[in-house]
């Protein structure tokens, strides 16, 4: 069985503009020996603005849901039961 040898350690978006989880990459890839790929911190962005984005384009359709929408756990469907937001 052959095992690849990593070449590099990366990361990359959000979690990779906390100072903490910088600090922790670095000292991993001093002591296995590898390069620390990371973008600067103004590059790591999350796709925060592209959920806000799609909520508004949906909001715009006149599409929601209310408050008590639960969180939807892991194995289970989206559901697609957006409805119409009531006024009043």
């Amino acid at each position: 069985l052959a095992v690849a040898q990593a070449e590099a350690l990366r990361a990359a978006g959000g979690v990779a503009a906390n100072s903490y989880v910088r600090e922790a990459l670095a000292d991993l890839a001093r002591r296995a020996d590898l390069p620390l790929l990371l973008p600067s911190p103004a590059l790591c962005t999350d796709n925060g603005i592209m959920v806000a984005h799609a909520g508004w384009q949906l909001a715009s359709l006149g599409l929601g849901h209310g408050l008590a929408l639960e969180a939807i756990p892991r194995g289970r469907s989206i559901p697609d039961d957006f409805t119409m937001f009531r006024s009043g």
